[in-house]
């Protein structure tokens, strides 16, 4: 486990129902992403037809897409307040459609010209793009507000096969201050402690210590 800031030891802790919901929400966006980064390229070629340098094209010209609706995305929702919320709105307006526009990235017409096939293409992943960046970047951000609401005052723990590559990057000052940047109640956000989960099997040991918790041994007649 690497602390990325050292604080006083805290009280506060997520119930697991909110841990494995929010779990479950960025499970459906990791879904989104992760079908089209393993297979659209195959289904570009294999099915569609496409040859391999325009479905490369279509791919790369979208990654060069991502980084600027990233940016979009981040200023969009620094720029929202309502009635019911800053993140809800964008993770209720944008979940259908980025689900949508990922079955339509897999859904090409049999078009006679393939030139249209490759435009469908380009249309359909960056706006697949944009989608992903309106949902998930909310989505994450959500993480510091839950401290708040919910009185998670143990700390945000971090955890997954590239944590521990990007521990330089979590440590630095911008990661802490975007995460403290509440306001009024950034005073209280300060003391909360950031960690990361570096352990190779982090995923087996939680599960097997929430199995310890949940269930009573049974014997065995």
């Amino acid at each position: 486990m690497a602390t990325l800031k050292a604080t006083p030891a805290a009280t506060g802790r997520l119930p697991w129902s909110r841990v494995i919901g929010y779990a479950c929400g960025d499970a459906g966006c990791n879904i989104a992403f992760q079908m089209t980064g393993l297979f659209l390229l195959i289904y570009y070629t294999d099915a569609v037809g496409l040859t391999p340098a325009a479905a490369a094209g279509i791919v790369g010209f979208v990654k060069l897409w991502d980084a600027f609706a990233d940016i979009f995305a981040g200023r969009m929702v620094d720029r929202t307040m309502t009635r019911w919320g800053k993140f809800r709105p964008f993770i209720l307006w944008f979940s259908l459609p980025l689900l949508l526009t990922n079955l339509l990235c897999f859904s090409v017409p049999d078009f006679a010209s393939e030139g249209a096939k490759i435009a469908w293409g380009y249309v359909t992943y960056a706006l697949l793009g944009t989608l992903y960046s309106l949902v998930n970047i909310p989505f994450g951000s959500m993480a510091g507000d839950l401290v708040l609401t919910l009185g998670a005052w143990d700390g945000v723990f971090l955890a997954g096969g590239v944590v521990p590559k990007l521990l330089d990057a979590l440590r630095t000052r911008g990661f802490r201050e975007a995460f403290e940047a509440k306001g009024r109640f950034s005073p209280a956000m300060a003391d909360v402690p950031s960690l990361a989960v570096v352990h190779a099997c982090s995923g087996l040991l939680g599960a097997a210590a929430y199995a310890a918790e949940t269930y009573e041994p049974a014997a065995i007649a």
